[in-house]
């Protein structure tokens, strides 16, 4: 070779370097865009969506060699691991609902017959989920639930128990658009709050809390699995209100 192609030479390879690293930031950039977002201020505790679970995946959730859906951190037997170790909220949209039925205006919390409720195939998916759930050693401790029939019948018949707690009942029971928003936040902190040790916080409540809350939505006895963050803010205690009467 003369030294006259040399210039020629070394100006092809610098350019075939430089292509391969545009190629490269290409390829790493979908992985980048999968990064599960935060919600949450350095001020206030923050919670990450780790996954979804349908209510008849719990049942294959060891088996599933499933990968983690675009905004998402989990799938599968990595996320049937991260859920056995506990420290995870699991926040659940009620089961099926009997949609012949229509909320009353004004809501009587206290009467289910005034209420959308579960229907029956609702009532053998809470019961399906519960059993899978405790099939597959998944430690459950607290179970929170809105104060509305569907919501409380499906955390007793999935876990035989509900704690009703006022900030997971429908927004459709809030009086003002600051309650409304009052309700969301504390949905939030609620997400954002540690379990104690070695167990999941479970938390039964409605499509539209969650959505407020995070924007994301789920079908009926669906799951949003949150991990919890760490801020230096410490932890967060819910305001505990009574509830507005409405429908929701």
């Amino acid at each position: 070779m003369t030294l006259q192609h040399r210039p020629r030479l070394g100006s092809r390879i610098l350019l075939g370097l430089l292509v391969v690293a545009i190629a490269t930031s290409f390829i790493a950039s979908p992985v980048a865009a999968q990064t599960p977002e935060a919600h949450g201020t350095p001020e206030t505790r923050a919670f990450r969506l780790l996954a979804r679970v349908k209510s008849d995946e719990w049942a294959g959730l060891a088996m599933s060699q499933a990968t983690p859906a675009a905004g998402e951190a989990l799938a599968g037997a990595e996320l049937l691991a991260a859920l056995r170790s506990g420290g995870l909220v699991i926040f659940f949209r009620h089961a099926d609902t009997d949609f012949s039925q229509l909320d009353s205006d004004p809501i009587d919390l206290s009467d289910c017959a005034t209420q959308r409720n579960l229907s029956e195939e609702g009532r053998a998916q809470s019961r399906q989920i519960g059993e899978a759930i405790a099939a597959l050693g998944i430690p459950i401790g607290e179970v929170l639930s809105s104060e509305l029939c569907r919501c409380r019948e499906t955390a007793e018949l999935a876990f035989g128990r509900a704690t009703l707690t006022p900030e997971l009942s429908s927004l459709r029971t809030t009086a003002t658009e600051a309650e409304e928003q009052e309700r969301i936040e504390a949905l939030r902190r609620l997400l954002a709050t540690p379990p104690e040790p070695g167990t999941n916080t479970v938390l039964v409540s409605h499509l539209f809390n969650i959505q407020g809350a995070t924007g994301i939505s789920l079908d009926e006895g669906e799951a949003a699995i949150f991990l919890p963050l760490e801020t230096p803010a410490g932890t967060a205690t819910p305001s505990r209100r009574p509830s507005a009467s409405g429908s929701g």
